[in-house]
């Protein structure tokens, strides 16, 4: 059997995938009936969930289609914890102020991340030992992914208080 150029199937273009995130807010060609342009995505796969920001209407489509009607991204999602979540890992840790973490739990919350889940997340990362130095922000760091791994909180070793 000889094959020719021309019975093959035709060439797929060189573009990229388009690299969306849970909790991304994305901006559409054309604006909703509702008057809402911003839409925040929800659900990914080969349907892409998407939840208009004025109205909560939930649509799916088509990763394609919405590919050619994005005008945008206003707003990135929280990808690595995102990922973490799904993956169940043991201990998840998230560096940052507690504002910064309260605005990711909401970021994560509007996105459609369970609380429940959000809670495993440990935040501002390490126990406090009043770090100074890198160095002693990652012992911090390690004390608690070691206390988290033996269910304990981390704290003063048990027993009487030493003599003076």
């Amino acid at each position: 059997m000889v094959i020719h150029a021309s019975d093959t199937l035709p060439a797929v273009p060189d573009r990229p995938v388009l690299d969306l995130l849970l909790g991304d807010v994305v901006r559409l060609r054309k604006t909703h009936p509702c008057g809402g342009d911003t839409w925040l995505v929800d659900r990914l796969g080969a349907d892409i969930g998407l939840r208009c920001e004025t109205c909560g209407r939930h649509v799916l489509i088509e990763r394609a289609t919405l590919e050619r009607r994005l005008a945008g991204f206003v707003e990135r999602g929280d990808p690595t914890i995102t990922a973490a979540l799904r993956g169940r890992p043991r201990y998840i840790g998230a560096i940052g102020s507690k504002k910064t973490h309260r605005d990711r739990v909401a970021r994560l919350v509007k996105a459609g991340v369970d609380p429940s889940e959000i809670e495993r997340v440990h935040a501002p990362i390490g126990l406090d030992l009043g770090a100074q130095t890198a160095e002693e922000t990652a012992l911090a760091i390690l004390a608690q992914m070691v206390a988290v791994r033996h269910g304990k909180q981390g704290g003063p070793m048990p027993g009487p208080a030493a003599a003076a």
